[in-house]
């Protein structure tokens, strides 16, 4: 993969990330009482270290200082 390919690849990646991410949003609105499936389906499909990377991200930019 050249440059160029890997720019318009990373780019597209951005683009679904943003299109999911918005498409979550809506359904995360229109029903609240889903949440926590969708939550568990995304969580079901990382494997170990996909895992220890978003617990370490809930952990270092969101929990609350003790």
């Amino acid at each position: 993969m050249n440059n160029e390919e890997a720019k318009t690849y990373w780019a597209n990646i951005r683009t679904r990330q943003e299109l999911i991410g918005n498409n979550l949003m809506e359904v995360c609105c229109d029903y609240p009482d889903q949440i926590r499936p969708i939550i568990d389906e995304l969580l079901s499909h990382l494997n170990g270290y996909q895992l220890d990377q978003i617990e370490d991200l809930i952990v270092n930019n969101y929990e609350e200082d003790s």
